[in-house]
């Protein structure tokens, strides 16, 4: 039989639950087009996904210019309103572990850099709404992660204490937000971020995914 050793599980979503970056690709270069700017491959999009727009915008053109970084989020924005979530699909066994978390009265949250809508209409898309409790999107907090802000306001609504409270993730930002949190993190080898990455911070796993989290929250006793 199992013991809960964890009552709220909390999860980023890209790269950790499933991934989104044919549509993230699409939205990038959409901002990119409203500069005149040259189009961005996959490679490259990929190792800014989990970052703030603004951030993403300097980190694959190098300018500094925040008109320039504006216009180019609106434009992504815009993009991502009409068709990202449609692109999204979850990793493989993902829906079943989050199913077997719920199962057993486990309380389950994303965190993520992504808008809370976009998020809920990946798992409403995909007709499992009910296997998550709350979403924090960007939109939601001031500051985005690395601040643990969004963690600490899932907690809050959770009623849960860092100690009953645990954080999935794929890059060192994740694990910095769930050090700063004052939470476990678990990390993932999904992400294109090198896992030795995770080693900047405490951590008390590094799966090859997150399947392997309903073993490490339901303790065998």
């Amino acid at each position: 039989m199992y013991g809960v050793r964890y009552k709220a599980v909390l999860s980023d979503f890209d790269y950790t639950l499933g991934d989104t970056t044919e549509g993230i690709v699409q939205c990038v270069n959409a901002g990119m087009d409203a500069l005149g700017l040259p189009h961005c491959d996959a490679d490259s999009v990929c190792h800014t996904v989990g970052m703030s727009l603004e951030r993403t915008y300097e980190e694959l053109t190098g300018d500094r210019d925040a008109c320039n970084a504006r216009v180019f989020s609106e434009h992504f924005l815009k993009e991502a309103d009409r068709d990202m979530s449609h692109q999204a699909y979850f990793y493989d066994g993902v829906v079943d572990m989050l199913r077997s978390l719920k199962s057993e009265g486990i309380m389950v949250a994303v965190v993520s850099t992504k808008y809370r809508d976009r998020i809920a209409e990946i798992f409403e898309s995909n007709g499992i709404s009910d296997l998550v409790d709350l979403i924090v999107g960007a939109d939601d907090v001031e500051r985005e992660k690395p601040d643990p802000e969004g963690l600490i306001r899932a907690m809050e609504h959770f009623g849960t204490d860092p100690s009953e409270t645990v954080f999935i993730g794929d890059t060192d930002v994740d694990a910095e937000a769930a050090f700063r949190a004052g939470v476990d993190f678990v990390g993932v080898r999904t992400g294109p971020n090198p896992s030795h990455e995770f080693e900047k911070y405490p951590k008390i796993a590094v799966l090859k995914d997150a399947t392997g989290l309903r073993e490490i929250v339901l303790d065998r006793i």
